[in-house]
């Protein structure tokens, strides 16, 4: 799944995004030609998108690693020592699951709500669809070397990160 340059990578700051865009969308949809009805089927989708990413995901990697370890303990642990069975990490009540597909709605809509012709840069800053070109963090690109040695001949390998610019130079 490729992610745009306006959406976040990384889960806590997609909950922040997520919970920006469903309270803007309440303001700015209709304007683009959002139905009340799809707006409320968006905020669904994402107060679930959202639950999932800071209770459902991280209850059930944290699951996941408490009976691999007792699996491990179980079968390779010493007779002497004790072992209790994980409980299951308990978290809070989910919203009603929606049918699968959130991101690719979510994309779809913001397609459809930069194509209205009511659509202004000042609504897209605002609902926070609109790529940002520089990275306050990252002013620069980085880049690093690897040497690569081979039989007849050696070569530098350059990688590099643009954070969002257009390009670089070499």
């Amino acid at each position: 799944m490729s992610m745009l340059h306006f959406f976040p990578a990384t889960d806590a700051e997609q909950v922040n995004w997520l919970t920006h865009y469903a309270l803007r969308l309440t303001i700015n949809g209709t304007t683009c030609g959002i139905s009340a009805r799809e707006i409320a089927r968006t905020q669904a989708d994402l107060l679930y998108h959202r639950w999932f990413i800071q209770f459902g995901y991280p209850a059930r990697l944290n699951d996941a690693k408490a009976i691999a370890a007792y699996k491990k303990q179980l079968l390779t642990g010493h007779s002497q020592d004790s072992i209790i069975y994980p409980e299951p990490i308990s978290t809070p009540k989910p919203p009603p699951q929606p049918v699968p597909g959130i991101y690719t709605r979510l994309m779809n809509q913001i397609s459809r709500i930069k194509a209205s012709p009511n659509y202004t840069e000042t609504i897209g800053k605002d609902l926070g669809i609109i790529p940002l070109m520089h990275s306050v963090e990252h002013s620069d690109p980085g880049y690093w070397l690897t040497t690569e040695i081979g039989m007849n001949a050696s070569r530098v390998q350059i990688d590099f990160t643009k954070y969002g610019h257009e390009g670089i130079w070499i």
